[in-house]
Parts: C-alpha cells; structure tokens; sequence
C-alpha cells in the first residue's frame, strides 16, 4: 500500500498482512495538518498500481484528557502504568521540558512501560497526545528514592578451571555473573544462596564479575572475582557403590571427596546428569529410560573445587531380559474417591491409563514395591474402567491389569 499527498509525493509504503489488512500510526512530525486529504493506491507484484482512495485528513480539536497515572514510582522499578485514550503517544519528560521518552498507549488506552532511567530524578512529567486532539496538560510525578541491593558474597575461592562460585546475596534477587575476559554470563533469581559451576578453563589472574539487582532496589555494587591457579591434581577417582542401571533407567550411588561434584555421561562426554556428594561423599542418582535407552554404558566422574576432574569410572548398561510381573491394584476404585494402592517389584514405575492410551496417574513404587496412586474424581466420573500396569528397571512393561470404577463413596 502507498500513500500519497495529492501533490503526488510519496509519503510511506505499507505492507499488508497475510490477509490483506495494514496499519500505520502517523505523528505530528509527518505535518498532516499541511494536507486535506490523502491518496492510498495498492500494488501487487507483476500488477499494475490501483486507481486510489481517497482519505481526509480532519483537524485537530480539542486537548487529549491527562492521563491516569500513580503521583510517585519506585526509582528502581523504572516502570510506569496506568490509563490514558486508547492508542495516544505517552512523553514521559524531564521537569523543564526536556523529552525523555515516549512509548504509544494499547489498544485499550493501558499504559505500562520501562523508562530508560530514573536514577537522579527527583520528578517527571506525563502527557498524553490522541490522536486528533492537542497534547494534554502534564502530569507531576514524583521519583521515590531506592535502596541499593546489598553486594553478593562469595564464601570460598575460585579457581580457573571449571571454576565454582558458592555465596550468598538477597533472597529473591536477580543474581549476574560474567566473565570480564570472555563472553560466558549468567542471569537467574536466588532463594539467598547460589551454586554456579562453569564448564569452562580460563587462565589465572581472569576475572569475573558478580551483582545482584532485588526487586525495587538500584543494582548492588559489582563483586569482583579474580580466578586462582588450579591444583594439576586431578580430584580422586570416584567408587561406583551400587548400579543397577537397565535400558529402561536404574539407580546408582557414587563416591568421591565430600562436597564434590560428580558427573554421569555418555560416551561422547555429554553430562547426563550430575550431583553434588554429601558430607560423606556420596550422591545417589535415578536415571530414566531416556538417560539410557542408547548407550551400552555411561561414565562416572567427580570434580573437587580447585582440581581438575578426575579419571572416568564406566557402568554397564543391563539389556532387559525379562516382563514386570502383573502388577496387584489392593484397593477398590470408587468415582468419588480417587486413591489406592498398587502392588509391583520395588522401584517399578506404575502407570494408570484410559482406554485412550491417556496417562491418568503415574508414579514410581518404594522399595517394598507399593505405589500409592490418585485419580481425580472428575476423571473417574466420566470413565467405568481403566487400565494399570508396572515397568520395573531390566524388565519390559508388564501386561495390562483393568480395574473397575464403582460409583459413590464406597
């Protein structure tokens, strides 16, 4: 689509959409207060140009109603909301005047928007401009004053390679690490405490740098990490304890030095999953079909805080050899009364299902083999019947069992 002045200059191309339809928004710089009318033509490829529309332009009259905005904001927030005539430009300015912002009101005439900073201002200025009406009369807002986050600690060293940052900083805040000599960043919300591990080898002396941003707060002061050299000690071997690991999942237990971290992976060294050992170096794993399903066999290994990983100890995967016995459903299943109880092997998963193949319930049994199942009862309401079975680790899934729904309480 373009639109013309009358005089034949071209004033804006527009593209539509899939269906034909397009829009523009135009501002008081485009000066349609120097035209009456507009002509739009349409133009399609290897088509000639349409005969135009005509559009009249109608005057301004009348001024824009202010707009409904809170009397103070949070600095630190840089968010303001509020209410004003559908689609109008909201300027947000300086108290003399000075534009430092503008954004456009929804459809709706809503009004939320991040301003770029508020740090230094005391107050602001907010107008709103519809369209066909003059700009309104501004609106005075205050800035509050924000604390600043308190600075993040870090409670041990950090060391170049795969280098681990343990500490504490504000419940709830937005924690940011990134390396001052490369590209590698992280961005995520703490419950007070933080746990970060890089994959990473720098160089000693690198440095990294570490802030913390609280909600309504101004950003903490930046903490300042600078890497220590590496032990050459590779971190001890870890102990394979227990592994009962199947093509369809399995457990398995390992040891290392306590407080380390301790790695399962594939053979192309991919980390499948990984744990942190506990005081007595011990981490306990539960692996799922997915986890193991096309490897022959997976590889353990730990890494000590300020060591380089240690030799790989590999697992067998177990080929599954045998069906999981049928599992026993203990309980009758009323409609009104969603739970009972099924028994299996220990540490089967049981599945419930619809005649659909819909997944109702499932969950993994306890070592004695029991699993404690619930179905809502809006489900059990529409249906008569439904299926159970059990997938034990090294087994194929067993044969279905149906169990009867019978109405009411029981």
């Amino acid at each position: 689509m373009q639109l013309y002045a009358e005089n034949g200059e071209l004033i804006r191309t527009v593209n539509t959409d899939y269906r034909g339809n397009f829009n523009t928004i135009f501002s008081s710089s485009d000066q349609l207060l120097l035209r009456e009318r507009l002509m739009i033509t349409a133009k399609k490829v290897a088509k000639k140009e349409s005969l135009p529309a005509y559009i009249n332009v109608l005057p301004i009259s009348g001024k824009t109603e202010q707009p409904t905005v809170p009397n103070e904001i949070n600095g630190a927030d840089y968010l303001i909301s509020g209410q004003s005539e559908p689609y109008s430009v909201i300027r947000i300015k300086n108290i003399d005047g000075t534009l430092l912002w503008k954004f456009y009101a929804s459809e709706t005439g809503g009004i939320s928007d991040g301003l770029p900073t508020t740090k230094g201002l005391r107050e602001i200025l907010v107008t709103a401009d519809a369209f066909g009406k003059e700009e309104s009369e501004p609106i005075k807002v205050k800035i509050l004053d924000s604390k600043t986050t308190e600075a993040p600690k870090i409670s041990s060293d950090v060391y170049n390679v795969n280098p681990i940052f343990t500490g504490t900083t504000v419940p709830g805040a937005q924690l940011i690490v990134h390396s001052l000599n490369g590209q590698e960043g992280y961005m995520f919300r703490t419950d007070g405490t933080f746990h970060i591990q890089s994959n990473d080898i720098y160089q000693p002396g690198d440095e990294f740098e570490i802030y913390a941003i609280a909600r309504g707060q101004w950003q903490s002061e930046s903490l300042i990490v600078k890497l220590l050299p590496s032990s050459v000690t590779k971190t001890k071997t870890p102990t394979v304890v227990t592994a009962a690991v199947y093509e369809n999942g399995g457990m398995l237990t390992a040891q290392s030095d306590p407080y380390s971290i301790i790695f399962l992976k594939d053979k192309f060294g991919m980390v499948i999953d990984s744990e942190w050992s506990s005081f007595d170096g011990k981490a306990n794993f539960s692996l799922t079909r997915e986890n193991a399903q096309f490897n022959k066999e997976i590889f353990v290994s730990s890494l000590q805080k300020g060591l380089y990983e240690s030799e790989s100890v590999s697992v067998p995967i177990i080929p599954i050899n045998d069906v999981t016995p049928k599992p026993t459903v203990v309980d009758t299943v009323y409609s009104y009364k969603g739970t009972f109880s099924v028994d299996t092997i220990p540490f089967a998963i049981v599945v419930a299902m619809d005649d659909k193949g819909n997944i109702l319930d499932q969950r993994g049994a306890d070592a004695q083999g029991k699993a404690n199942m619930f179905i809502q009862r809006r489900i059990l309401e529409r249906i008569s019947r439904f299926t159970v079975f059990a997938e034990g680790y090294g087994y194929e899934p067993s044969e279905l069992v149906t169990v009867e729904v019978i109405p009411g309480w029981g």
